[in-house]
């Protein structure tokens, strides 16, 4: 009642324009349903064209090569971040909010995801790709303060905390307590087991020992601390 109340006198806010990326399975459209729910009035300027810059999961690394199906393929080369931002003309945002799990979270989920819809066998590890796309955004940060990184788990254990630094970031007036949601587009009913599931890191057990030495042996380790994971956790 209340917070329907709220909707019906508040103050509207300047319409500030966000653009989010991360890779598949990480958490973006629920970030997204958050942000919606509890400040309509920012934008996302997110297309739907999977080989267009403004696509969320748009691939900005340069070796293309490892693009895993051929929805994402694109030639563009964006090595510094005022290239990028050249490329997004007018789509340029207020703030850019970069979402990413775990590696291994990552890694144990997009293993499924691909067998699921049957992406043909690749020659290189999937979490290869993980470090490319956020070295991508660990380079650009080094050049703009318009970047926001998010960890998947910390939206999940603390929501509050995340959107009150994204208002911070847009100026926005910070809400006491937000609104949240079990309903994600594009995914199942996102039940208390799952997300608990994710808290206790339940997917490591997906990984036999010689597979996660594997991955952290192919895991760039500088990408990992930056967004702010060690032991690929």
């Amino acid at each position: 009642m209340f917070e329907g109340l709220f909707s019906l006198f508040r103050k509207k806010l300047p319409a500030k324009r966000i653009l989010m990326y991360g890779l598949q399975r990480s958490g973006t459209n629920y970030f997204e349903t958050l942000m919606h729910l509890n400040y309509p009035d920012a934008t996302f300027l997110n297309g739907d064209l999977r080989n267009e810059i403004t696509h969320k999961h748009f691939r900005l690394y340069p070796d293309k090569s490892i693009i895993p199906e051929p929805q994402f393929d694109n030639t563009l080369q964006v090595p510094d971040f005022a290239d990028f931002e050249q490329q997004l003309g007018t789509a340029a945002p207020d703030l850019y909010v970069i979402i990413s799990k775990d590696p291994i979270g990552w890694y144990t989920s997009y293993l499924r995801w691909s067998k699921k819809n049957n992406w043909p066998k690749v020659n290189h590890h999937y979490i290869e790709e993980y470090n490319m796309f956020y070295g991508m955004w660990m380079h650009y940060a080094t050049q703009t303060h318009k970047i926001l990184f998010v960890q998947y788990k910390t939206l999940l254990k603390n929501p509050d905390a995340v959107l009150q630094e994204v208002a911070a970031k847009l100026h926005y007036p910070v809400r006491d307590a937000i609104t949240n949601t079990r309903k994600v587009y594009a995914s199942k009913r996102f039940t208390d087991k799952k997300k608990q599931d994710t808290l206790n890191e339940a997917y490591r057990s997906e990984l036999s020992e010689v597979e996660l030495q594997d991955l952290y042996q192919h895991l760039n380790t500088e990408v990992a601390a930056f967004l702010g994971y060690t032991s690929g956790r």
